[in-house]
């Protein structure tokens, strides 16, 4: 499946989000929109890239409707995390958890 970057944001210098379009149609003019959400911590020589385990999800989404719908899924996304990305003890405290082996939301991308 092909990965699409939907948007970028960039919420301090340590910390980028990347959203990827991985939709597909299932029958008919019904889609299924999936969006993946990924996380680059650390400045541009090595960054960290982490995704996050609950995919972004909406089932029988019509054509006319897709823009729409995935622009929807984000902004919702955002609205409940993004006051934490945003914290300045966000980025310490997740890198304190990777080095802990302790993947709760995030894993690291191959």
């Amino acid at each position: 499946m092909t990965k699409n970057l939907l948007k970028s944001l960039t919420c301090s210098s340590a910390l980028c989000l990347e959203f990827y379009d991985l939709s597909n149609r299932y029958y008919g003019d019904f889609h299924q929109i999936r969006i993946e959400v990924e996380l680059l911590l650390g400045g541009e020589a090595q960054p960290t890239r982490l995704c996050y385990q609950r995919p972004l999800r909406r089932m029988a989404v019509t054509s006319a409707l897709l823009a729409e719908e995935k622009n929807r899924l984000i902004t919702e996304f955002l609205a409940t995390t993004l006051v934490y990305f945003e914290s300045a003890t966000f980025v310490q405290k997740l890198r304190l958890k990777l080095q802990a082996g302790e993947y709760q939301v995030w894993k690291p991308v191959d």
